[in-house]
């Protein structure tokens, strides 16, 4: 299939890009560092420990402490960590296009959408780093096609995997709280709206509220033994919300001129011209279509586009894990 080939050729150029960039950018960005301390806090003998970061991003690092452990590495050397970011960003690329095949969208269509959406400018000025934000979105559409066939099929197995990637989400970075949010709020749009034959009951949208809270629960207690030595004298079930207070008084008083409103519209053709005039198009097709699952994508793409708005920390990284799904919501739309 002459696609399949375009896009082997494309991961390829982009994944040699990946590793050139791992071998030849000497440094990082603060969350980057903070996050490498973290993992040293873990798996070596690092006494600082940066509460506010997500404990699971230096959690999934032990391959290269261990690594970094064994040859003596120099502290302040970053290639490993730049190495191990290539892979993963490169794993990335590969479950977009996973995703893409999966919309039923023309050869051409999934190809225009890849390159449109996934390889961005935003996704080059990040991507060569350690990224909070690049892999989440693709555990989000993940999320949400799971959570589709829950609410279909109803399976154990799916309602396990909801709970597993929701809190892991969320332990890599707060902010992915939302995912859960959109996702129950899509449940409830379901259930007003009967949409799909009134697949979601109000039985359904109680189980769905019922695995945000558990997946929930296991974030907070997470967050919580994590920031122990933090708050010692805290009682554990405080912890977390001693860390949700410290992080949104961060900037508190100045955080209009650091985080100007129009900061995501300035940017937006850094998130691909092409697929920013089509994904709200895309989102509509989607919406009055007829697939359960296209639609939920939609609608959680839209109700996460608000809701970051309204959120007064804001970077144009912040809205990179709605690439993904901008990717699947404009094959069908560049068909169209």
């Amino acid at each position: 299939v002459p696609s399949e080939r375009i896009f082997w050729v494309l991961w390829s150029v982009v994944t040699a890009w990946l590793f050139a960039c791992a071998l030849l950018v000497s440094g990082e960005y603060g969350d980057g560092y903070q996050t490498i301390a973290n993992a040293r806090y873990l798996f070596s003998d690092n006494p600082l420990y940066y509460v506010h970061r997500g404990p699971l991003a230096a959690a999934v690092l032990w391959p290269v402490e261990v690594l970094v452990d064994a040859l003596d590495v120099d502290p302040f050397e970053v290639t490993p960590y730049h190495l191990y970011s290539a892979v993963l960003h490169s794993v990335y690329l590969l479950g977009c296009w996973w995703a893409i095949r999966r919309t039923g969208a023309s050869a051409a269509a999934r190809i225009i959408a890849f390159a449109a959406a996934i390889t961005t400018v935003v996704f080059y000025c990040y991507a060569p780093y350690l990224s909070h934000d690049i892999l989440p979105g693709l555990l989000f559409l993940l999320m949400i096609y799971v959570a589709d066939r829950w609410l279909s099929a109803g399976t154990r197995t799916d309602a396990l995997l909801l709970v597993v990637i929701g809190a892991a989400v969320v332990l890599i970075k707060q902010t992915y709280a939302l995912f859960w949010v959109v996702i129950v709020a899509y449940g409830a749009l379901a259930l007003l709206f009967r949409w799909d034959d009134g697949r979601v009951d109000w039985r359904k949208f109680g189980a769905l509220l019922g695995l945000a809270a558990l997946s929930g629960a296991i974030t907070w207690v997470g967050y919580a033994w994590f920031s122990a030595a933090q708050w010692p004298d805290v009682p554990w079930y405080f912890r977390p919300w001693e860390l949700a207070v410290g992080v949104s008084e961060t900037f508190s008083k100045d955080a209009d001129s650091v985080f100007p409103a129009g900061l995501y519209l300035w940017n937006l053709h850094n998130f691909g011209v092409l697929a920013m005039l089509l994904v709200i198009p895309g989102a509509f097709i989607a919406i009055r279509g007829k697939d359960p699952r296209l639609r939920m994508i939609a609608v959680c793409w839209l109700m996460s586009a608000v809701v970051m708005q309204f959120v007064i920390f804001k970077e144009v990284r912040y809205l990179l894990f709605l690439a993904p799904l901008t990717a699947v919501l404009i094959a069908p739309a560049i068909e169209w």
